[in-house]
């Protein structure tokens, strides 16, 4: 079927993963330190320390680490890497307009589209039929997602966790007799927690850019179809590129995935 053909080229070709290996390798390299240093120094509080307190506290100060420490060897690795080799800017123009040809020659190649300039009516036709049906998957995907529904009713449950943390705290200070010094002690580590509820959200942000997960992936190629779409009436909407390099990669991807696919 073309939908799981379009998907699987998506998810393992138009990912920065995927088309510049020295980002791949850094990626691997970097999530392996990362892993290891995480279960050693747990594996030594649990042994050593046996607090929970002190665990959470090492795992906040893990990922704010690990977000630091992924700007300066990830994130400004490949942004510099891709100008250095393709003198463009990562998330510019000219980027998205390389992503929106590289989908568009692979329709091409996989003759879902015909030949350009003509019968551009059957294109458009093939084009709607295949958004039609990512949409149609989306939101039958989205329906049964437990995350979905919480998402689309974040206001009612920020509420509800408000409420019932407020008569939490109501509850622990009424029960225990608190000091000063204990009381302080307690709000660290409420403050501690929800800082590594924020970096924990940052981070998984962040490497959707990179890794493109579930649904944000077919929103993405819902959006590129669109814009395939209306560059067929409208040839100036996406340029040739006149890199080299970038159309020596597009072709070397597409070539990729054939060898891939009579595996």
């Amino acid at each position: 079927m073309f939908e799981k053909d379009l998907l699987d080229f998506c998810k393992n070709y138009m990912s920065i993963i995927y088309m510049f290996e020295p980002v791949r390798k850094r990626v691997i390299k970097f999530s392996i330190i990362q892993l290891s240093v995480l279960i050693s120094f747990i594996l030594l509080l649990v042994i050593f320390v046996q607090s929970l307190n002190w665990i959470i506290i090492y795992i906040d100060l893990f990922l704010f680490q690990v977000w630091i420490t992924s700007m300066f060897f990830i994130n400004m690795y490949y942004k510099k890497y891709i100008w250095n080799e393709y003198q463009i800017k990562f998330e510019s123009k000219e980027w998205y307009n390389f992503k929106y040809l590289l989908l568009k020659k692979f329709l091409f190649h996989k003759k879902i589209l015909n030949k350009p300039n003509k019968n551009k009516s059957k294109n458009i036709q093939s084009l709607d039929f295949c958004i039609e049906r990512f949409e149609k998957y989306l939101e039958k995907r989205n329906k049964k997602k437990l995350l979905t529904v919480i998402s689309s009713s974040s206001g009612f449950f920020l509420a509800l966790f408000v409420a019932l943390w407020t008569s939490f705290n109501n509850w622990v200070f009424q029960k225990h007799s608190f000091n000063l010094g204990q009381a302080l002690a307690y709000l660290a580590v409420v403050f501690v927690i929800l800082v590594f509820i924020v970096l924990l959200s940052v981070l998984v942000r962040y490497y959707f850019i990179l890794f493109s997960f579930g649904e944000q992936r077919i929103i993405n190629l819902i959006e590129m179809l669109y814009g395939i779409k209306f560059s067929l009436n409208n040839s100036y909407y996406l340029d040739p590129i006149d890199n080299e390099n970038l159309n020596k990669l597009i072709a070397q991807i597409i070539k990729d995935y054939d060898l891939k696919a009579k595996l």
